[in-house]
């Protein structure tokens, strides 16, 4: 069965960071936005408002914190409140998505049967109008193979989807798993994103980067998940516009890399492979050194061959300043540089 949720719970699962955040407020809006993922997942809807509305005090033009706390309020059934929290969101941001989202509040709790008290009614569970146009999608998703999953995410009955369903569709599996489907952007970027697998377990995440409605890169996560998050041992495979693959596995923490991760070889441009450290994300230099035209270096990694590969340090020190890992729960996703 198929649940349309637009005013659901998992409205964070896979949701970039990066729509709402600027300079040196990202960190905090990341941390929060994070914070009310996992506390929505949790179903602890008090503490999801109380990290999403210190996210709107960092940024009152968040338009994902003003989503997620609709979100939190609806769990609690409060939907009076949380049709207020969209209107005053959308008198800040002018966002449409805020005015579709409680439009659709709206015409559930009529169709529940009482179009004047939204505070009171129950939100619509799960209906299998589009389980037809996904079969396909989920058929590939169970075999892991990203090629097939990519194909069918960008075919015509998926993109029809899109339309008629909004924003973001999830689908509770017979084998237990979960498919979240969701589309963000507008018609000149857009984010083409799919969550398969467990939460709590073994899964991937596929994210398309669209320009001017064509394909320009992918990223692939297959690997573990605790609380809706990549957690434990994972891969993430980047395919750059140029149609160049790298291929990374290490160890996350919340989406972010945390100690060893290793870059797989590459014969395409003859690189050997080699190994970055990190902490909670964040790029560790492993040392400086100045060559004799006076332009400062820094190692960042250590090559299969046992050479160093440094990169210039006006470049690491602006990459430490974010954090990398899983496109939609750190700073950066993709390839580290």
């Amino acid at each position: 069965m198929i649940k349309k949720i637009s005013m659901g719970l998992l409205f964070l699962l896979l949701v970039s960071a990066a729509l709402c955040a600027c300079g040196k407020k990202e960190e905090g809006i990341i941390e929060y936005l994070s914070l009310g993922q996992k506390y929505l997942l949790e179903e602890d809807y008090d503490q999801a408002i109380v990290a999403l509305e210190k996210v709107i005090e960092i940024d009152e033009k968040c338009v994902e914190a003003y989503l997620g706390l609709a979100d939190a309020y609806c769990g609690k059934k409060d939907y009076g409140q949380a049709a207020r929290v969209l209107e005053e969101g959308y008198l800040v941001t002018g966002d449409a998505r805020l005015t579709e989202k409680k439009t659709l509040l709206e015409e559930n709790s009529r169709n529940a049967g009482d179009a004047g008290d939204a505070d009171t009614q129950a939100l619509p569970e799960e209906t299998g109008q589009y389980l037809e146009q996904l079969r396909p999608l989920i058929a590939v998703c169970e075999n892991f193979d990203s090629g097939a999953v990519e194909e069918a995410l960008l075919s015509e009955d998926i993109h029809t989807l899109w339309e008629q369903a909004g924003e973001l569709t999830t689908v509770s599996l017979e084998n237990g798993k979960t498919l979240v489907l969701w589309s963000e952007g507008d018609e000149e970027f857009r984010d083409v994103c799919l969550f398969y697998g467990d939460e709590n377990g073994e899964g991937f995440q596929l994210r398309i980067f669209m320009y001017q409605g064509e394909e320009n890169g992918m990223e692939w996560y297959e690997g573990s998940w605790k609380d809706g998050l990549p957690n434990g041992e994972g891969t993430v495979t980047v395919r750059m516009e140029d149609g160049m693959s790298n291929r990374y596995h290490g160890n996350l923490l919340d989406g972010k890399w945390d100690g060893a991760v290793y870059e797989e070889p590459s014969a395409e441009i003859d690189f050997p492979g080699c190994t970055y450290q990190f902490t909670d994300g964040v790029l560790q230099i492993l040392r400086r050194h100045t060559e004799p035209d006076g332009v400062e270096y820094c190692v960042v990694s250590i090559m299969d061959d046992g050479e160093e590969r440094d990169l210039p340090a006006d470049y690491v020190e602006q990459s430490a300043r974010s954090t990398w890992g899983v496109t939609g729960f750190a700073g950066q996703g993709g390839a580290l540089e």
